[in-house]
């Protein structure tokens, strides 16, 4: 899918600190020189996690300012342009390049914030968004890569997040099937000793 790159998605709570970020590193460049330096002070602005939190703090200052409308706020901010919405006691940015499609980022944010909805079963907020984090995280893997849009359908997105879940519970699941198994092997193996020292000891007369 493309058109956009995503320069960073920030889920924050009302005080601006971090729920969960992601800030794709761009593919490599084929380009050198003059053009690969350029690319390189433009692109590196939120790739350490100073300036990342350098601009989290710019996001939430310069929205802070916005009246506190609970909308959907668009706005520009040191070559980027960034959505941006209060829901509950959770900030939700999205960035990307100045001059970036609007509406497509608009898609974007509106994805998110449906599979958000349904991973918090309607109630986004901190803690929810703490209690379902893995989730979340995968929500933002299905969504972009390197920048690069990959999927913008929440229903497609969810379903792989439960597909990853089962998974993963399978997995877990099958490791303490196999400890359950161990530990009868392990029982059946003692009651079968303890009996085997009992014959012996009666055939031989002992105590």
């Amino acid at each position: 899918m493309a058109g956009l790159s995503v320069s960073g998605v920030a889920l924050l709570d009302s005080e601006g600190e971090r729920l969960a970020v992601k800030y794709p590193r761009p593919a490599a460049s084929a380009q050198s020189g003059a053009a690969e330096e350029a690319n390189a002070k433009k692109e590196g602005g939120v790739k350490d996690f100073a300036s990342q939190r350098q601009l989290e703090q710019q996001l939430v200052q310069r929205f802070s300012r916005l009246n506190g409308r609970n909308d959907v706020e668009a706005f520009e901010l040191g070559g980027y342009v960034a959505l941006g919405k209060s829901i509950n006691d959770v900030l939700l940015f999205v960035v990307a390049e100045d001059g970036a499609n609007e509406l497509l980022l608009l898609e974007i944010f509106n994805t998110l914030t449906a599979v958000l909805s349904s991973l918090t079963n309607g109630q986004i907020g901190k803690k929810q968004i703490l209690d379902n984090l893995d989730g979340v995280f995968l929500m933002l893997d299905e969504v972009f890569d390197s920048g690069l849009l990959l999927q913008l359908d929440p229903g497609v997105i969810l379903a792989r997040i439960n597909m990853q879940d089962d998974e993963a519970a399978g997995a877990s699941g099958a490791g303490a099937g196999g400890e359950a198994l161990s530990t009868q092997a392990a029982f059946n193996q003692a009651i079968s000793s303890a009996k085997e020292n009992l014959i012996r000891s009666l055939l031989s007369g002992g105590p």
